[in-house]
């Protein structure tokens, strides 16, 4: 990699032994394992960040997919964004943002007060969440810009390779295709006394280094998104191609929310859930578990 990127990395990550204990204890059950990567990354401008570069994910793709892979026994660690959405809380903070979707009334009223209950579903999540958290089969987490997801990327994934087949990247996270150089970085905040003029260097291919390096034997998914029907199939095809991925999940900024295409072995599946019926992702989850076993049984 770049070392004009690479010399942002810190020499220790937070978490960087929670995350070998984990991975450790699941290769003690023998469990399959999901590295799903969700949000999207920040480029500061500034050590002292005033200023950063942005994009609008919110995270809901890689929170509601590590859901459903913990709803079919994965242990999952869960890369993501600070603030983005994540399992299990995406679906309480209805609460506050959409209440009626979570909560149902008893139909009647004592001294004044309403009584509601949790929808079943929300309490389905509830309890698998719960169950997940008690068999220590998930582990989140957090990072903020570009460089702490390449690097806590790395670390993980390399980690992982003990699992060869048996681990799945699903790499959903809305990464920065671009960077301020290192040498171009300033410690305190830019002045606004004149035009603001920058020149990003383009970000390490991560997708590439899963298969070339971290985690060679590991089931690759990786996401595709644009807003022409007339570029994302190629764009999904060369990227797929270049970066050796199993599984590439193409789709449209306008209608990501419920319908897709899975691009595996040359071919192109749409799937397509109206937005009334079950969550897409719950879909996309199902098409990657069931590819993956496939990968699992060809090496046996």
């Amino acid at each position: 990699m770049d070392p004009s990127f690479t010399a942002y990395y810190v020499a220790e990550l937070p978490l960087q032994s929670s995350i070998r204990n984990f991975l450790e204890r699941q290769r003690r059950f023998q469990r399959n394992l999901a590295v799903v990567s969700s949000g999207g990354t920040t480029v500061p401008l500034e050590k002292h960040t005033v200023r950063f570069l942005d994009n609008f994910s919110t995270g809901r793709r890689g929170a509601a997919s590590a859901e459903y892979f913990l709803e079919s026994e994965y242990a999952v660690v869960f890369l993501y964004r600070e603030g983005s959405l994540r399992p299990l809380q995406r679906r309480l903070a209805k609460l506050v943002t959409d209440p009626v979707t979570v909560l149902v009334s008893e139909g009647h009223i004592k001294e004044g007060v309403a009584s509601f209950r949790v929808t079943a579903d929300a309490q389905a999540a509830l309890v698998q969440y719960e169950r997940a958290l008690k068999e220590e089969r998930v582990l989140e987490v957090p990072f903020c810009t570009v460089y702490e997801y390449a690097q806590y990327l790395e670390l993980i994934a390399s980690a992982s390779a003990v699992f060869e087949r048996n681990a799945i990247l699903y790499m959903a996270a809305a990464v920065s295709d671009f960077y301020l150089r290192f040498e171009d970085f300033k410690s305190h905040k830019r002045t606004s006394d004149s035009a603001l003029v920058l020149k990003l260097s383009c970000t390490p291919k991560l997708l590439d280094l899963l298969r070339e390096l971290w985690a060679p034997q590991a089931f690759v998914v990786a996401f595709k998104l644009e807003t022409s029907m007339e570029t994302l199939h190629e764009r999904a095809q060369l990227t797929a191609s270049r970066s050796g991925a199993h599984i590439m999940v193409a789709n449209l900024l306008h209608e990501r929310h419920h319908r897709v295409w899975i691009l595996e072995n040359g071919r192109m599946e749409e799937i397509e859930c109206p937005e009334s019926d079950t969550e897409i992702e719950k879909r996309i989850v199902e098409a990657v578990i069931a590819s993956h076993r496939c990968y699992l049984d060809a090496d046996r």
